[in-house]
């Protein structure tokens, strides 16, 4: 059996520190007291997905109507020279509907309905202190670098569907501007992290990763940004001291506006190489372990009025694929599961495809033990081997209103197939259903949505901002991914109710 590798560039970030009140939700926090600030993002989604079958056996996803539910909250004391932040979410579940069929092991429990034992998170508990010339943090928080290519703290709302976890770590951090706060405004940091929970390790799973992070950052508020940072990661897993991950990445990020005729024009862009060994996963021509040399790439160019009645925006990006999966290297590439590509390709069919290759390598009655790394086969929705464009458009015809529309273009950078059904098929690539692939075309798809609200209402000392959202998804998926089954396109309906201040 081919083991099948997703093992996620690594959640890292060494993005200049902000203030304690830097737990905001999408707006500056609210002031309680002179030193006391909140922050909230109550949000309430009523879920059509697309219920449809993921195998050879045609099992399918079972899912219907849900209700999902979300309570961040967020508190921070400043004071002149240190601060305290608290940040956590509550009700984030499935409350009630119809979820999956598909029992397999899911960071966001899609299997589950009205189970409270994994719906609570603790975001951050840290302190922010001035230390002469170095800003030090300390604690548990959320990480995010660029674009959120492969760190995502999971609270930049995406140009489509929503944001479900965000990576999180028990850092130690320092950063200091040798230039101080003048014309050059570069950022120095070093940090140090236990990784709680991300795309590849989660502590109370029995998964230790621990790594270091070296970063020089130049960023002018509302101007042009660019970075770097270089980390080093070592991943065991506790169960069995034997598996071991070993990796080198290396991140560039810009951001640089333009003012151009009524708008701005905004280049943004972010490139990641990672280079390393596991012996998580192997393969029968590399019993020890297996090499890991990946990248990725992603573009956000946009264009907006000053007004923002209207605005463009191309999105598109690469991230590299294995085209020999029986060497010594894995070469595919999976950006961060909150780096959103659209609402229906990866996060709803991908998805499901992967969760009914899942059961069929664990099930007894094909072998007698499952394949190493077969637990990185599920790996909630994230895009991987990839290459995708993605037009946007933009409008606000009225004040609180605000439309957008886009479709996606994705093409797969490796060979299409389904690792059971592959084997089964002698080695020539299969999809799901046991049909043969050919080419990369993953599919195309449209996604529109309809936002009613977000400005601030001034009721004391609280900046409320209520909202509604109604949004959908189509898919048409390409042959390859769906030939010898009865689908023919898939679509995702998400109307959502939100309170923020």
């Amino acid at each position: 059996m081919l083991p099948f590798l997703l093992l996620s560039p690594l959640a890292l970030a060494a993005e200049t520190p902000a203030p304690a009140r830097s737990v905001q939700l999408g707006a500056p926090a609210s002031a309680l007291t002179e030193h006391l600030w909140s922050s909230a993002d109550a949000r309430v989604d009523l879920l059509l997905p697309p219920d449809f079958p993921v195998s050879t056996d045609l099992s399918t996803t079972g899912q219907g109507p849900q209700v999902e539910t979300r309570l961040r909250l967020g508190l921070a004391y400043e004071r002149p020279r240190w601060s305290v932040g608290l940040e956590g979410d509550a009700f984030e579940f499935i409350a009630a509907g119809d979820p999956w069929d598909l029992d397999v092991p899911h960071a966001n429990d899609r299997q589950t309905a009205g189970d409270l034992s994994t719906a609570f998170d603790l975001r951050r508990a840290a302190l922010q202190a001035r230390l002469g010339p170095i800003l030090v943090d300390a604690g548990l928080m959320t990480s995010h670098w660029g674009l959120g290519l492969v760190a995502n703290d999971g609270d930049h709302d995406p140009a489509f569907g929503k944001t479900e976890y965000g990576d999180r770590v028990m850092r130690l951090r320092g950063t200091t501007a040798p230039f101080g706060k003048g014309e050059v405004p570069l950022y120095l940091t070093l940090a140090g992290d236990a990784v709680v929970d991300d795309d590849t390790a989660t502590w109370t799973d029995g998964q230790r990763a621990y790594q270091g992070v070296a970063a020089v950052l130049y960023r002018k508020p509302k101007g042009p940004e660019a970075g770097v940072y270089g980390v080093l990661r070592r991943q065991t897993e506790t169960l069995d001291h034997d598996r071991t991950t070993q990796v080198g990445l290396l991140d560039l990020y810009t951001s640089l506006p333009f003012t151009l005729g009524p708008g701005t024009l905004r280049l943004a862009g972010e490139a990641a190489a990672m280079k390393g060994e596991t012996t998580r996963s192997r393969t029968y021509n590399s019993l020890a372990g297996l090499n890991l040399a990946a990248a990725s790439a992603v573009t956000d160019l946009s264009y907006r009025v000053d007004d923002e009645r209207y605005g463009l925006r191309l999105r598109g990006g690469w991230a590299s694929g294995d085209g020999d999966p029986d060497d010594d290297t894995s070469h595919d590439f999976t950006m961060d599961r909150d780096y959103d590509v659209g609402m229906v390709l990866f996060d709803q069919l991908m998805d499901g495809l992967e969760a009914g290759a899942y059961l069929q390598l664990t099930d007894p009655t094909y072998a007698g033990a499952p394949p190493d790394g077969v637990d990185t086969l599920v790996n909630e929705g994230a895009a991987r081997r990839l290459s995708y464009a993605q037009p946007i458009l933009e409008a606000r015809p009225i004040p609180l209103l605000r439309m957008q529309a886009g479709m996606v273009f994705a093409w797969s950078s490796g060979p299409v197939g389904q690792p059971f059904a592959t084997y089964r098929n002698g080695g020539a690539t299969a999809n799901a259903f046991g049909a043969p692939t050919e080419g990369y075309q993953l599919g195309s798809e449209l996604d529109w949505g309809l936002i009613l609200g977000g400005e601030p209402i001034e009721r004391g000392p609280l900046d409320l901002r209520p909202s509604v959202q109604l949004q959908g998804g189509h898919l048409v998926p390409s042959a390859n991914l769906v030939s010898g089954s009865e689908i023919e396109r898939l679509s995702l309906y998400r109307l959502t109710a939100r309170l923020q201040w």
